[in-house]
């Protein structure tokens, strides 16, 4: 079922604005896996461009409107694009660089795919309903269904990211893909789980307040403590280890004879987030569904990231978790 999608949460989600040059239109549909970061790619907005690429491609029978309509933000079951899509990013060009048009659905009004309207192309008098007669056609339509090994073979030397690319930022795809309709079976769970990563929020802030201004090592060695213990729990939630980095200047922070007694307590409050971190991570082995296990994952790494921005790595490796 098409999930329902607010214009500010659609607004809120990454953009995907590939260049025509390295766009390999099958290469996104399979959420690929980029230095080890898989990019699911769902949940985000995108360009004009893209969204005139998928509805040739499917009108010549390159892909499926089944495969397409995998992105949600853009479109309603059959590839239809959603009513409070925004034109934005790259325009749509026909093959003699004019800007193209084309109907939301049947019947709709004709309506220019130019992207978000500052790169000075002209419209021209093509639509993806006469595009065909355009001079340049077999050209461009080669470049629409072009492969990886297309783009490696025109671009020699190019890196394994500019494929399809540019592509949104890690966290911005874990921020927008935590954003999930879970189905009723997973509801109880997942409500479970929220409670506990709210808990683990407010621990966090708790051991950030037990030390005072006069105790700036005790909270440097508590606050760097936290991060590595916190760290190392993600691990649980699957093969993330390489990514963690241990701060070594943690061990070497000498904390006043005066002030061990609040580490000793902050040691122990850390000791109960890991807990609760086992905890989530126990649910999670529970929940039957993947759209729960993304939530809660997807949750708890974002705010991670943005908590502890020096371990930001581990949330941006959040799609490693097979």
């Amino acid at each position: 079922m098409t999930p329902n999608i607010t214009a500010e949460v659609m607004a809120s989600r990454p953009l995907y604005d590939p260049h025509p040059s390295t766009y390999v239109a099958k290469h996104a549909l399979k959420h690929p896996t980029l230095t080890g970061v898989k990019y699911n790619l769902k949940r985000v907005r995108l360009s004009d461009f893209v969204i005139v690429a998928h509805e040739m491609l499917i009108r010549t029978s390159f892909l499926t409107r089944k495969e397409v309509d995998i992105f949600e933000t853009a479109y309603v079951r059959g590839a239809k694009v959603r009513d409070a899509r925004l034109h934005q990013g790259r325009p749509a060009l026909a093959p003699d660089g004019t800007v193209m048009g084309m109907r939301r659905e049947d019947g709709a009004p004709i309506e220019v795919y130019c992207g978000n309207g500052s790169h000075g192309y002209e419209m021209g008098p093509w639509t993806v309903e006469n595009v065909h007669a355009c001079p340049g056609y077999a050209a461009w339509l080669r470049g629409l269904r072009q492969s990886v090994q297309a783009v490696r073979n025109a671009n020699p030397g190019i890196g394994e990211r500019m494929i399809g690319g540019p592509w949104p930022s890690e966290r911005a795809l874990v921020k927008a893909n935590a954003f999930i309709n879970v189905p009723q079976k997973d509801q109880e769970r997942t409500e479970r789980g929220m409670a506990i990563i709210a808990q683990i929020k407010g621990m966090v802030e708790q051991v950030e307040d037990m030390t005072g201004d006069d105790q700036g090592q005790a909270r440097a060695r508590l606050l760097g403590e936290m991060q590595m213990g916190f760290a190392g729990a993600v691990v649980g939630l699957g093969n993330l280890l390489e990514y963690v980095g241990i701060p070594a200047q943690v061990q070497g922070i000498h904390v006043p004879a005066r002030d061990m007694g609040v580490v000793q307590r902050g040691r122990a409050r850390i000791h109960g987030i890991v807990v609760r971190i086992g905890d989530l991570i126990n649910l999670d082995h529970e929940c039957e569904t993947d759209e729960a296990k993304e939530k809660l994952r997807g949750t708890l790494l974002a705010w991670f990231g943005e908590r502890f921005p020096d371990l930001e790595h581990v949330a941006d490796n959040a799609w490693k978790f097979e």
